[in-house]
This record gives structure tokens, sequence and C-alpha cells, in this order.
């Protein structure tokens, strides 16, 4: 800066103290020097802690000062935003508003005028040819804050701010003109435009809307123009509402067992005439023929009619956005506590009798085995043979030490039991090899080596019924069962069918 306050760039004067130049920042002296190793530059002559930050600051004052003076122009930012909103049926609706950037042209420019009170002080204010003006702040360490902003807003000043952060500490005078004057990096702090963009757009958009509700009204009324006429919802092809209550326990097997009561019920007819409420339509109605409800005929998004009901009532929604997939009326049944009441116990009851019945399955199971352990092998095969209506073989074989009962009997009770009772399910050689009902059946042991030989013999016999189809390998010792098994299949041969 020279003495007398004009900034000057190091392209412009002489080297060394020859230059006649003294900080902005700290008013100390400069030397100017221009090198061939590095960019030209300012120095203090002698040692200081100075950052010399505001140089740039003072710059950019100046040279909106000097351009004023020559009615130059300045760019000023654009301004864009959206108005959002939903119609009645909850539909949103965006509404864009823009001003593109603009030049105004600068009639003068005064730096560090005081606003508000003394409260701000503006980096420049610009005022245009029509006495309108601008306040610009210029950003190279310190963006203005929310303070700043809303003093400007306080008094409807409008303010762009300048972003010269980036700008090299060596950029060239044009580089530094252009940054200040053209170049894309400002925005607003506060413009009493974008208030009444705001408004106008957000009132355009609150009329493109009101069509919008009309339209859905005037649907509205057509359909129900029809319901009243037919006086009977059945004629519609409505989706009535599923009515379902789940009860869970967990069996005697330790296995979790769910029962569900389910209703659907329906509006039979309409006792009287429609009436119109605040929007809505409402009648009685008879649900299959018996209790008496309110029929409430709602356009999507009104909800207070459903507020005031007292009684089971049915809430019949007119979608007036529905696609081709989607329902036009949509129900829904409120005030029906007591409706779901009963169905709970419904459930409860069915979920009791479920678990009742399998603990009798269980005891009768436990009665069986302990019969059936008792028998001889003969005994237990003949049993066996008689529930796969195959003939009865003539046992000469041992009894296996890991099944504690020979090769027939243990086949024969595992395809009956396990196989061919679960057609289409699936098995697990682990689980059988250690299930507790056939080890009560058989008087199996416990023990883990006489479990990993019982599951080897199940290995090696599942793969032969894998090779003819009755059984397929899914993964380790997992098996599925095929739909389709035959009816007079000997499990204990050793040649298959």
């Amino acid at each position: 800066m020279s003495h007398s306050g004009k900034m000057l760039h190091i392209s412009v004067v002489s080297r060394g103290k020859a230059c006649n130049c003294v900080c902005p920042d700290c008013e100390g002296q400069l030397i100017a020097r221009h090198c061939k190793e590095r960019s030209d530059h300012f120095a203090h002559a002698s040692l200081s802690e100075c950052s010399g930050e505001s140089a740039l600051h003072k710059a950019a004052k100046q040279i909106l000062e000097i351009a004023s003076k020559e009615n130059k122009r300045l760019l000023i930012p654009p301004l864009h935003g959206i108005e959002e909103s939903e119609d009645y049926c909850g539909i949103p609706h965006i509404k864009a508003w823009e001003v593109e950037q603009d030049h105004i042209l600068m009639e003068s420019a005064q730096q560090e005028v005081s606003l508000a009170n003394g409260q701000l002080v503006a980096d420049v204010l610009v005022t245009e040819p029509n006495g309108a003006t601008v306040a610009v702040e210029i950003h190279v360490t310190n963006k203005k804050g929310y303070e700043e902003i809303n003093k400007y807003k306080s008094i409807n000043q409008e303010a762009f701010e300048i972003n010269l952060s980036t700008l090299p500490w060596d950029a060239t005078e044009e580089v530094i003109h252009n940054a200040v004057l053209e170049k894309e990096n400002r925005h607003w702090l506060y413009s009493h435009r974008e208030t009444s963009l705001i408004t106008s757009t957000r009132n355009q958009l609150d009329r493109d809307i009101d069509v919008i509700n009309q339209k859905y009204f005037d649907r509205f009324e057509a359909e129900m123009k029809l319901f009243r006429e037919s006086n009977n919802l059945l004629v519609k092809d409505l989706n009535w509402p599923l009515l379902e209550q789940l009860k869970k326990g967990v069996s005697v097997y330790g296995k979790s067992v769910s029962k569900k009561a389910e209703a659907v019920p329906k509006v039979t007819s309409i006792l009287g005439e429609w009436e119109n409420q605040n929007g809505g339509w409402k009648a009685d109605g008879i649900v299959n023929g018996k209790t008496k409800v309110e029929v409430y005929f709602l356009l999507c998004g009104s909800s207070n009619v459903v507020e005031q009901a007292k009684r089971p009532s049915l809430i019949v929604w007119f979608n007036p956005i529905a696609s081709y997939s989607d329902p036009v009326f949509i129900l829904k049944w409120v005030n029906i506590q007591h409706w779901i009441e009963e169905l709970s116990h419904r459930a409860t009851k069915k979920l009791t009798s479920e678990l009742e019945e399998l603990r009798h399955k269980k005891r009768r199971e436990e009665e069986y085995a302990k019969y059936f352990c008792l028998l001889s092998d003969q005994e237990k095969i003949y049993n066996v043979s008689a529930r796969l209506s195959i003939p009865c073989p003539t046992v000469t074989a041992k009894p296996m030490h890991s099944w504690n009962c020979s090769r027939p009997v243990w086949k024969s009770l595992i395809w009956y039991y396990k196989i061919k009772r679960q057609q289409g399910g699936a098995i697990s050689i682990k689980h059988i090899a250690a299930d507790e009902w056939l080890a009560k059946m058989l008087g199996w042991s416990d023990d883990e080596l006489l479990i990993e030989k019982r599951s080897k013999d199940l290995w090696f016999w599942f793969q032969d019924l894998n090779q003819f189809g009755f059984l397929e390998h899914t993964g380790r010792q997992r098996f599925s069962i095929s739909k389709k098994l035959p009816k007079d299949f000997v499990p204990w041969q050793r040649v298959y069918p």
C-alpha cells in the first residue's frame, strides 16, 4: 500500500525500499522483491509477526471503489430455491423459483459503511443509479455468520459475499480484478427479492394445488352419488379388511405352535339416507345381517370424522389417484375392540385345544413306545409290516448292538415313521440317530459312540435311497424326501426296484 493509502500490485512498483510502500496491516515499511527463483512479492523491511492477511481484503474493497468511479458493472449472484406442499391426498408438489445472475451498474462504492446504528459495518456499500444499495462483504479468511446475516435482514439491506479465500497471494492484478468484479465466487447473504419470490411462488403453488384438490372432490362426489343411488356397499368390488388374531405357544414336543382366528365382516345393507358431514358422508349399516354399525365415506386424507366415530365403524376412503394396480377404495374398521377380543378368545381356544391334543398324542406315543420296546424282534417287524401293508418276514438276523434290534426292524421303523409319513419334507441323519422317541421304542443307549455308529449306518442306507430317487442329498447330513414314494416298498431289502 502506498503512503497515500492506495493498494499497489507488486508488478507496478520499483525494487526494494524504492517501492515506497507500507504494510496495510501494521503500516511497517515494505520492500519489493523481484525474483527469478520465486514469484515477485513484498516483505517487511524488518522482522515482524504481521501476517498481512488484510492486504487482499483491502485491495478488493479498493477495486470496487475505483471501478464505481469508472461506472463499471458488478456481477451479482443468482437466487434460487423451491417451495413444497402436499395436496389433500398427501401427494407432494414442488415449484422452483430462480433469478439468474446479473450485473448492476455501480454509481458509487463506499468502504467501511456503518449500518444498523453502528451495529454493522459493510466492507463496501455499492449504490446503483436508481438509488438502490447493496452491501458487498469480502471473504478472505472469515466468512460472515448468522449474526451478521440476521442484522442485514433486520434492516432489509441486500448484501452478498465475494469469496476470495482460494485466491493465491501472488495472483496477478488482472486475476484479482476479475475475482472481485466478474467471477462466480459469490452468494447472497440476504436479498429482499427472495422473500417476494418465495411468497409469489408459494401462492402459485397453492393455486395449483387448489385445482388438483377440486378434481379430487369432484371425483369423490361422483363416486358418492353412485353409492347413494345403489344404497348397497356390496355392489362395489371392495377389498374387505381381514380381521385376525394370532396366538402362539410351545407344545410338549418343544416346538412352536400357532393358531389364528379370522373374520371378514361385511356391510350387507345401508339403513336410511346418507348424511353429509364435514365434507364426508355417513350412514348406518348392518354387518352380516345382524350388527348395526356406522359407515363413513371419505376422501383420502380426511380423518376428523373418524375421530368422532363412537360405535363400530367402517371407514371407506376414496383414493382418486389410484393406479391400475392400486385399490380405488381403502377400507378400515375402527372402534371394534369387542370384535378383536372375541377373535382373540377364539384363537386362544383353538391353541389350547391344539396343545391339549398334542399332549394326548405324546402320551399315546410314549405308551406305544413302552409296549413296542417289550416286543421281540419278530413281533416288532410284524407290527411295522402291518402298518406298511407288506408281507412280514421271518427275522433271522441278530440284533445290532448300536440299534438294539435287527436291521429289518430299525429300517422299517425309520421308513414308516420318518420317511413315508413325511413325504415332501426333509430329514436329518443326526436327528434320527439321536431321536428320543425311537430310543424309547428300541431301548437305545445315548452313548456318543453308538450314536455315531447309527449315523454311519443311516448314511450308507440313505445313499442307496438317494440312488433310487426316494431321497435327495441336500447338504452334509440332510436329505429331502420325494413327494412320491412306492406303496409296496420293502425297506430292509438290499436290492431295490
